[in-house]
Protein backbone atom coordinates (compact mmCIF):
# COMPACT_ATOMS: atom_id res chain seq x y z
CA UNK A 1 0.00 0.00 0.00
CA UNK A 2 2.79 2.38 0.91
CA UNK A 3 4.51 2.09 -2.40
CA UNK A 4 0.48 2.91 -4.28
CA UNK A 5 0.80 5.69 -2.27
CA UNK A 6 4.73 6.86 -3.67
CA UNK A 7 3.19 6.14 -7.10
CA UNK A 8 0.48 8.50 -6.22
CA UNK A 9 2.69 11.34 -4.90
CA UNK A 10 5.01 11.42 -7.64
CA UNK A 11 2.27 11.35 -10.20
CA UNK A 12 0.63 14.01 -8.46
CA UNK A 13 3.87 15.75 -8.70
CA UNK A 14 4.57 15.23 -12.13
CA UNK A 15 1.58 15.88 -13.77
CA UNK A 16 1.39 19.44 -11.14
CA UNK A 17 4.72 20.54 -13.17
CA UNK A 18 3.46 19.32 -16.28
CA UNK A 19 0.20 22.15 -15.59
CA UNK A 20 2.29 24.82 -14.16
CA UNK A 21 4.91 24.17 -17.68
CA UNK A 22 1.78 24.24 -19.79
CA UNK A 23 0.17 27.22 -18.13
CA UNK A 24 3.25 29.12 -17.86
CA UNK A 25 3.80 28.47 -21.77
CA UNK A 26 -0.43 29.72 -22.13
CA UNK A 27 0.60 32.94 -20.51
CA UNK A 28 3.58 33.35 -22.61
CA UNK A 29 1.09 33.04 -25.52
CA UNK A 30 -1.61 34.84 -24.39
CA UNK A 31 -1.75 37.34 -26.72
CA UNK A 32 -1.81 35.34 -29.70
CA UNK A 33 -4.51 32.50 -28.30
CA UNK A 34 -8.52 32.99 -28.58
CA UNK A 35 -10.59 32.41 -25.40
CA UNK A 36 -11.49 29.41 -26.41
CA UNK A 37 -8.20 28.00 -26.83
CA UNK A 38 -8.00 28.66 -23.29
CA UNK A 39 -11.06 27.10 -22.68
CA UNK A 40 -9.80 23.86 -24.69
CA UNK A 41 -6.33 23.97 -22.64
CA UNK A 42 -8.41 23.73 -19.06
CA UNK A 43 -10.98 21.08 -20.15
CA UNK A 44 -7.92 18.94 -22.22
CA UNK A 45 -5.71 19.41 -18.43
CA UNK A 46 -9.08 18.46 -16.45
CA UNK A 47 -9.74 15.66 -18.65
CA UNK A 48 -5.76 14.33 -18.27
CA UNK A 49 -6.47 14.62 -14.41
CA UNK A 50 -9.82 12.59 -14.24
CA UNK A 51 -8.05 9.97 -16.69
CA UNK A 52 -5.08 9.89 -14.32
CA UNK A 53 -6.54 9.58 -11.35
CA UNK A 54 -9.02 6.26 -12.85
CA UNK A 55 -6.22 4.44 -13.82
CA UNK A 56 -4.08 4.98 -10.49
CA UNK A 57 -7.46 4.41 -8.82
CA UNK A 58 -7.74 0.83 -10.58
CA UNK A 59 -4.42 0.03 -9.34
CA UNK A 60 -5.62 0.14 -5.93
CA UNK A 61 -6.10 -2.74 -3.96
CA UNK A 62 -10.04 -3.50 -3.71
CA UNK A 63 -11.19 -3.88 -0.46
CA UNK A 64 -13.81 -6.70 0.03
Amino acid sequence: MEHVRQVLRVEADALLTTMRIGIEDAKREVKRWHRINLITLAFLMSLQIAINAAILMAMLPQRN
